[in-house]
């Protein structure tokens, strides 16, 4: 794919500034997102909630998602990323506010709804910023910077929740509300649409239309499904099965972040290999390739808890190098300026997996753990095959 440039406007130091902005921005969003789990016994104790009304606190992040994704890639590509950011952040900042004054759980539940088209759209908007900026050479190491936002944001919501609830639950969703409010006036101060824009030859006669038939695009998001199913899907299980064979929760619940852990400082590098072999097809067809023969070898290494961790390790290594190929796919297959609908595509499947995942693993959970956690294995390797199947992607 021939690259053409026009002007240097996209290459000057600035972009480094953008890129740090949607970094804050989206890790505030993935702190709202991961608000409730760490303090879910209070808010189930304050709002009386079963373990359904409790759970529905996180999907319906994801429903929104799958609900806007496909919109703002749109919106995105017609409007641009920044009024699109400036929209979102104020329903994030709203959304936080509102939950913070909820007298009842449906008030807070609605007041999820809109955080979580915020979170949504943030992985969207974010980095079709970043594709804008970065010039090809540099876009892997960008998204791969990028790339490990949700973790960080679950580490620190995790880390500082339990502490600010010790006296009312509210106190995290007004630290929310804080950050949400810095980052829309940093987002809205410091973020510009960069004077030249890398353009590519297939891009001339493209449009967002054209976009949505672009069957390399959607080959590439079926495997984002089938990796996010099957990663969230083990995840979301895991403690449960750690704690009925004898551990500890803490313990249990300490292992299964591990694998997101391992995720933050993989993603650089993976984003740095992409720049290197300047090939993101090999990266993410690998990595779906050996996560589909790693979980089947899970339930070998529960005997012992150092095994355990180092499963954990090496699974985490694995999937860290999925995220920063996948996002940069958008850009090397539509352009940066159709990099959002691409995007939107993304997100959108990959919120399906968000979904599906969990519910499908609990359905067969019943016939036995080995064989839930092995059946991950063939989901791992169909988006395998989607992704090789992606002609244009290199």
């Amino acid at each position: 794919m021939s690259v053409k440039i026009k002007g240097t406007g996209v290459v000057t130091k600035y972009r480094w500034i953008v890129l740090l902005v949607v970094v804050f921005v989206s890790v505030v969003a993935a702190i709202n997102y991961f608000k409730p789990p760490p303090i879910m016994p209070i808010l189930i104790e304050t709002f009386g909630l079963d373990y359904a009304m409790a759970s529905l606190l996180m999907s319906s992040f994801s429903i929104s998602a799958v609900i806007i994704s496909l919109p703002t890639g749109s919106l995105t590509e017609r409007f641009g990323p920044k009024k699109v950011g400036s929209l979102m952040l104020i329903c994030l900042t709203i959304g936080s506010i509102i939950g913070g004054f909820a007298p009842n759980y449906t008030t807070l539940l609605a007041s999820r709804f809109l955080e979580g088209f915020a979170f949504g759209s943030a992985l969207i908007f974010a980095p079709a910023l970043i594709t804008m900026w970065f010039p090809p050479n540099e876009l892997g190491k960008a998204l791969g910077i990028f790339a490990p936002c949700v973790p960080i944001g679950m580490l620190l919501s995790y880390a500082v929740a339990p502490a600010l609830a010790t006296t009312s639950w509210q106190n995290m969703w007004w630290f929310t509300t804080l950050l949400s409010i810095v980052a829309c006036v940093l987002f809205v101060a410091l973020v510009k649409i960069p004077p030249t824009i890398i353009t590519y030859k297939e891009e001339k006669k493209a449009s967002g239309v054209a976009a949505y038939r672009h069957a390399d695009i959607w080959l590439v998001a079926f495997g984002w499904l089938c990796f996010n199913f099957a990663a969230i899907g083990f995840s979301t299980w895991l403690p449960t099965h750690l704690t009925e064979i004898g551990y500890p929760l803490r313990l249990a619940s300490v292992v299964s972040t591990i694998p997101m852990v391992m995720c933050i400082p993989i993603g650089p590098i993976a984003g740095a290999v992409v720049d290197k072999i300047k090939s993101m097809k090999k990266l993410i067809v690998t990595s779906c390739i050996l996560s589909g023969i790693a979980f089947p070898l899970y339930i070998f290494s529960t005997s012992n808890f150092w095994i355990l961790t180092a499963y954990a390790i090496v699974l985490g290594t694995i999937w860290g190098f999925v995220p920063a190929p996948t996002l940069a796919s958008s850009g090397a297959l539509l352009g940066p300026k159709l990099a959002s609908v691409g995007l939107g595509i993304l997100n959108f499947m990959s919120n399906i997996g968000y979904l599906i995942g969990p519910l499908v693993l609990g359905i067969i959970i019943p016939m036995g753990w080995y064989i839930a956690f092995a059946t991950l294995a063939p989901i791992c390797f169909v988006g395998a095959i989607a992704v090789f199947f992606a002609r244009r992607l290199k």
